[in-house]
C-alpha cells in the first residue's frame, strides 16, 4: 500500500508543481466568438460550449500520430478510460478487438461513428463492434463519453460511449507509411494510407484508402508463453511445468481414473523433455509425459486489413443538405494450434503402460502389485485377482495363478494350461504429498480397460484462417424549416460476415470406426482417414432508420426528439462434423436470432441562468426479444466564477442480452478452476493445490433479462490561465442483473462450503453442473463434461473512481513544452464472487489495478518536436485464496514510448519513435501468467517505428 500512496503522490505533485510554475506561460490569442456549433458526444443537441455537462475524453488525430500506434483502435484501448484494458485480437483465430470502458466489459460499452451506432461483429453475435473495421487513417478524433447514455443513445451504452469521427472536410492529397521494427520477434507492423479531399460550391468529398498488416507472433517467442520447466534439479513434478498438456500420450485407467504414461512416452521426440516422466503433487498416484502445445501455436495470429471509406456532402440549397458516408473493410487472420487432443476406449490387453513407484513425504513408498487372472466358478469368466486377499466364490487354484505360501502374493500356477496374462493394480495408497518417482522404466500390460489421452501429432497442426468483410452505407438529410427548426432523417446499412476455415482436425466418427477396425490411431496413413477441415460462417444484416427535430423552444430551451427504429438478422453456421458432434478439436453448433428494436426519445436543454445550465433526456425502447426499457438522465453545471465550472449527471441505462447469450449452442471450452474439493480429501494443503483445466460446454439462456444500471458524475473543471487545466471526475456506476457465466470454481467452493447439498442447489438454480468421476475429480473428459450456463446475478456490480486531468503548456527556449498528465483511480469494483456467492471489492486483484496514470510531454521548436509518454500501472495482489483475500504481489508496471518528428519541408514530415523504449515486459505471476489486456505492451517489447507523411 505505501508503494501505491507513493506513485499516487508523485502524480499529483507533479501536477500541483506545474500549476504554480508559471513563469514561463505562453499567451493564447482570445477565443474567436464565431465558434460553429457542434454536437458534442452524449448530447444530439448542438451546442459552442465543449465543456458540457457530460464528461468526455478526447483522442485527436495528432494523438494518435504521436502514440505510434498504427491502428486506432489500440489508441483506444490505451485510454485510461479502458479502465483495466480490453481484450486484442489474437489467440483463437479472431480478427475482432474491443473495448471496455470502466472494466465493465466490451457488451456494456457503445461504440458509435459520427454519432451513429456501429453495428456488431457476428463474431460477438452482434453484440459488440470490431473495431479493426475503422479506418485509422480516416480518423479526425475520438470523443469518450465517460458515463452512462442509454437515454441518448439506447441500449449497450452503461458503461459509456466510444465515437468515431471521421474526417468530412479535407481537402488535398495525404499519403502515409511506415514499419516498425520490433526487439523481440513477432509481430512485426507496416501501413500504408492515402486520404484525398476535394471540394466545389456546393459539395465536397474524402476518401480513404488504408492497408495494414502485423505478422504472426508464436507462443515460443517469449519464455513466459513457451514452455517453461521451473523443478529444481532431479524433481519432475508437472505442476512446475508451465504451458504444456497432459493430452500427449496418456494411459486413463479404467475404473480409477488414474493418469499413467503410455510406454510411446520414452525417448519420444514429439513430447515434451524428450518424453520425460512427471509425477503429479496436486493428484497423488498420477503421472504423464506431457505435449508442447507451445512449441507451435500461436499466441497472436496475423493480421492484413484493407479498408476504403468515402465521405459525400452536398448542400441542396441553404436550407436542405445530403451526407453520404460508405465503408468497405476486409480484415484477415492465420492461427495456428497444436495438434488436436482426443481421448479414445483402449480395451485390457492391447496397451503398455509405465507404472512408476510413487515416492511420499516422510519416506513411504507405491508401486505397483504385479497381478493375474482368476477363474469364477460362478459366472465361469476369467475376471481380475484381487492382488491382496482371496475373493469369495473364486477357484484360486484354477488353471493360471495361484496363491503362494504368505497368502498375499499371486503366483503362476506352473500347472497352468490356459492363458495367462498379466496386469497390476495400485494398492491403497499412503498418506500425505507426493513428492518424486522412481521405477520410471517398469513397462507393464494393460489388462484393464482405459482411455487413451493423446495428440493426434501424425495429423499435423491446426491451422484456423479468419476473414471478416464489413460494407457500411448510411445517408443523412438535414432540412432547416421556415420556423427555425432542423429536420435530419438517416438510414443505415450494415452488413458483416465473418468465415473461418479450420484445417487438420479430427472426424471422430470416421476415426473411432478405424478404431474398431484395429487400426492404430497415432500413425500418418490412418491420420489421412479421419482428417477433417471446418468451417464457420458468420453473418450479421443490420438496418437501421431514425429521424429527428432540433430547435429552439424559447430563448432559454433548446430541444431534441427524435425516433429509432432498427434490426438485425444474426446467424452463425457451422460444418456438419462440427453440428453433428463429430469433430475432435473443435466444437460448436449453428445458430440464429433475430431482433427488432423501436424507440423514442428527446432532450432539453435549459439555460437557467447566465451561470447555469440543465439538461434532462428521456428514452423509451421495444425490443422483440427481451421486452421494452425506460431511461432518463439528467444534469447541470454550474460556473462558480469565470475560470471555475461544476456539474453533475445522474441517469439510468441497460443493456441487453446477445444473440448467442439467448439462443447460442453449447460451445466447447476448457476453463482453468482449482479443486479444492479433491485437495481437501487428498490431504494436499490449499497453497499447493494447483489450478487445471478442465473440460466444460458453455451453454446459453433464452429466460436472461436485460441489465439495468444507474450512473452518477461528479465533476470540476478550472481554467487557472489561459494555458492551465484541470479536471477532476467523480464516477459510480451500478449494475444491476449482471449477465454472469456460473464458473467452475463457483460449483467447486459451492460444494466445498456447504457440501453436496449446496452444490446440488446451485447447479438448479443455475442449470450447471459440475461432473465429477468415481475417485472425486473433476472431469478432464469431454465425454463428460461439467456445464457452465448463463444467469443474472442477484447482486449489484458496482464501479466508482476519480478521474484527474492537468494540461498545461509552456515556452521554454525558443519552442512550447506541453504536458498532459491523465490519471485513473478507481475507488471500487465490487460485485458477487459467482452466483449468489460473496459479495466483495476485487480492486488490486491481478488485472484489477486501483491506480493507473499517463504523463505526456511534448516539446515542439520550429520544425523539430520530441515526444515522450510515460504510462503507468500500481502493483496488485497476485491472486486471492479460498477467502478471496489477497495473495502476494507483482510488481508496478510503467512503458515509455519516445519519439521524434521532423518536418522535411512544409508538405513532409517524418517520424520515428520507440513504444515501450525501455523494453519493460508484462507483469507475471508466479505462474508465469500474464494479463493479456493490461499487459499487452510489455508483452510485445520494444518497437522501433519509422513513418513518413506527404500531404499536398
Amino acid at each position: 500500500m505505501l508503494n501505491i500512496n507513493k506513485r499516487y503522490l508523485f502524480a499529483s505533485l507533479f501536477a500541483v508543481f506545474s500549476l504554480f510554475n508559471t513563469n514561463n506561460i505562453v499567451a493564447q490569442d482570445g477565443a474567436d466568438e464565431n465558434v460553429e456549433e457542434v454536437i458534442v458526444t452524449g448530447s444530439r443537441i448542438a451546442t459552442v460550449d465543449l465543456d458540457g455537462i457530460n464528461p468526455v475524453q478526447v483522442i485527436t488525430s495528432e494523438d494518435i500520430k504521436d502514440s505510434g500506434v498504427l491502428v486506432v483502435a489500440d489508441a483506444i484501448r490505451n485510454s485510461l478510460a479502458n479502465t483495466f484494458g480490453s481484450e486484442p485480437e489474437g489467440f483463437g483465430g479472431s480478427v475482432d478487438t474491443s473495448v471496455s470502458l470502466r472494466g465493465l466489459g466490451a457488451q456494456r460499452t457503445l461504440v458509435l461513428v459520427d454519432g451513429k451506432r456501429l453495428a456488431g461483429s457476428p463474431a460477438q453475435a452482434g453484440a459488440v463492434p470490431n473495431l479493426n473495421i475503422i479506418p485509422t487513417a480516416a480518423v479526425e478524433r475520438v470523443e469518450i463519453l465517460t458515463d452512462g447514455a442509454s437515454s441518448v443513445y439506447g441500449g449497450s451504452a452503461a458503461g459509456g460511449v466510444v465515437n468515431v469521427i471521421l474526417k468530412d472536410d479535407f481537402e488535398g492529397v495525404n499519403i502515409r507509411g511506415g514499419m516498425t521494427e520490433n526487439h523481440l520477434p513477432g509481430g512485426e507492423e507496416s501501413n500504408f494510407s492515402i486520404v484525398l479531399g476535394s471540394s466545389g460550391a456546393k459539395s465536397n468529398v474524402v476518401m480513404t484508402y488504408e492497408h495494414q498488416e502485423r505478422d504472426i507472433k508464436y507462443w515460443a517467442d517469449r519464455d513466459y508463453t513457451g514452455s517453461t520447466d521451473t523443478n529444481a534439479d532431479g524433481d519432475y513434478d508437472l505442476n512446475n511445468v508451465f504451458n504444456v498438456s497432459q493430452g500427449s500420450r496418456t494411459y486413463i485407467v479404467g475404473g480409477t481414473d488414474q493418469y499413467l504414461p503410455l510406454s510411446q512416452c520414452v525417448g519420444n521426440d514429439l513430447m515434451f523433455n524428450g518424453g520425460k516422466l512427471y509425477y503429479d503433487s496436486a493428484y497423488r498416484g498420477d503421472a504423464g509425459c506431457l505435449f508442447d502445445y507451445s512449441a507451435v501455436g500461436t499466441d497472436d495470429s496475423s493480421r492484413k486489413s484493407d479498408v476504403i471509406n468515402t465521405i459525400y456532402k452536398y448542400q441542396f440549397n441553404d436550407r436542405t443538405n445530403l451526407e453520404m458516408r460508405a465503408t468497405y473493410s476486409r480484415v484477415e487472420g492465420i492461427s495456428r494450434f497444436a495438434p488436436a487432443v482426443g481421448v479414445y476406449t483402449i480395451e485390457g490387453g492391447n496397451a503398455s503402460v509405465i507404472a512408476p513407484t510413487f515416492l511420499f513425504e516422510g519416506g513411504a513408498s507405491w508401486e505397483p502389485t504385479t497381478c493375474g487372472t482368476v477363474f469364477d466358478t460362478t459366472t465361469e469368466e476369467w475376471v481380475a485377482a484381487d492382488c491382496s486377499t482371496a475373493q469369495s466364490g473364486v477357484d484360486h487354484d484354477q488353471d493360471g495363478w495361484m496363491l503362494d505360501d504368505d497368502g498375499v502374493t499371486w503366483i503362476e500356477n506352473p500347472d497352468a494350461t490356459a492363458r495367462v496374462t498379466e496386469w497390476y493394480d495400485y494398492n491403497t495408497m499412503p498418506s500425505g504429498a507426493v513428492i518424486g518417482m522412481s521405477n520410471t522404466d517398469n513397462i507393464l500390460t494393460a489388462e484393464m480397460d482405459g482411455r487413451g489421452y493423446v495428440r493426434f501429432t501424425a495429423n499435423g497442426n491446426r491451422d484456423d484462417d479468419a476473414v471478416a468483410n464489413m460494407l457500411d452505407i448510411m445517408a443523412t438529410v438535414t432540412h432547416q424549416m421556415q420556423n427555425g427548426w432542423v429536420f435530419d432523417a438517416t438510414v443505415q446499412y450494415n452488413n458483416q460476415s465473418t468465415n473461418v476455415f479450420g484445417f487438420n482436425y479430427v472426424n471422430k466418427t470416421a476415426y473411432q470406426a478405424l478404431l474398431a477396425a484395429g487400426e492404430d490411431p497415432l500413425t500418418e496413413e490412418t491420420a489421412a482417414l479421419y482428417r477433417a477441415d471446418l468451417f464457420e460462417k458468420g453473418n450479421n444484416n443490420f438496418d437501421g432508420y431514425s429521424f429527428g427535430f432540433s430547435g429552439n423552444i424559447d430563448d432559454k430551451t433548446k430541444a431534441y426528439f427524435g425516433a429509432e427504429m432498427y434490426e438485425f438478422n444474426f446467424s452463425e453456421r457451422y460444418d456438419a462434423v462440427r453440428q453433428g458432434g463429430h469433430a475432435i478439436g473443435s466444437a460448436g453448433a449453428s445458430s440464429a436470432g433475430d431482433r427488432k428494436v423501436e424507440s423514442i426519445f428527446g432532450e432539453i436543454n435549459y439555460d437557467y441562468s447566465d451561470a447555469t445550465d440543465m439538461s434532462a433526456s428521456a428514452r423509451y425502447d421495444s425490443y422483440s426479444d427481451v421486452g421494452s426499457q425506460a431511461t432518463f438522465k439528467v444534469g447541470a453545471k454550474h460556473m462558480v466564477n469565470d475560470d471555475i465550472q461544476v456539474r453533475a449527471s445522474y441517469g439510468t441505462s441497460f443493456v441487453p442480452p446477445s444473440m448467442a447469450q439467448l439462443y447460442g449452442a453449447d460451445s466447447e471450452s476448457y476453463p482453468f478452476a482449482t479443486d479444492y474439493v479433491n485437495c481437501d480429501a487428498s490431504g494436499i494443503a490449499e497453497a499447493d493445490c494447483k489450478s487445471k483445466q478442465y473440460s466444460t460446454y458453455y451453454t446459453s439462456n433464452p429466460q436472461l433479462n436485460a441489465e439495468d444500471s444507474t450512473s452518477m458524475n461528479l465533476g470540476m473543471i478550472w481554467n487557472i490561465d489561459s494555458n492551465q487545466r484541470l479536471s477532476v471526475d467523480y464516477f459510480d456506476i451500478v449494475t444491476e442483473g449482471a449477465f454472469t457465466r456460473v464458473t467452475l470454481q463457483a460449483l467447486i467452493d459451492a460444494e466445498r462450503s456447504g457440501g453436496a447439498a449446496a452444490l446440488a442447489q446451485l447447479e438448479s438454480d443455475t442449470n450447471s453442473e459440475l461432473a465429477r468421476n468415481a475417485l472425486g475429480k473433476v472431469s478432464a473428459s469431454i465425454d463428460t463434461p461439467s456445464y457452465l450456463n448463463l444467469t443474472n446475478t442477484s447482486a449489484d456490480l458496482e464501479v466508482s473512481g476519480l478521474d484527474l486531468k492537468y494540461t498545461r503548456s509552456d515556452e521554454l527556449w525558443k519552442g512550447t513544452l506541453s504536458t498532459d498528465v491523465s490519471v485513473a483511480h478507481v475507488l471500487e469494483y465490487r460485485g458477487e464472487e459467482f452466483y449468489d456467492g460473496p459479495i466483495n471489492d476485487k480492486v488490486n486483484r491481478y488485472g484489477l489495478p486501483d491506480l493507473r496514470y499517463i504523463i505526456d510531454v511534448n516539446y515542439s521548436v520550429n520544425n523539430h518536436s520530441v515526444s515522450a509518454i510515460y504510462k503507468y500501472v500500481t502493483d496488485t495482489a497476485e491472486e486471492t485464496n479460498a477467502s478471496y483475500e489477497l495473495v502476494g504481489s507483482v510488481s508496478d508496471y510503467s512503458i515509455l514510448d519516445v519519439n521524434y518528428n521532423y518536418d522535411v519541408t512544409d508538405a513532409i514530415t517524418l517520424q520515428a519513435g520507440m513504444r515501450n523504449a525501455l523494453d519493460e515486459g508484462p507483469v507475471l505471476t508466479s505462474d508465469l501468467i500474464y494479463d493479456r489486456a493490461l499487459y499487452l505492451e510489455g508483452h510485445m517489447g520494444r518497437i522501433s517505428y519509422l513513418n513518413i507523411e506527404m500531404e499536398f
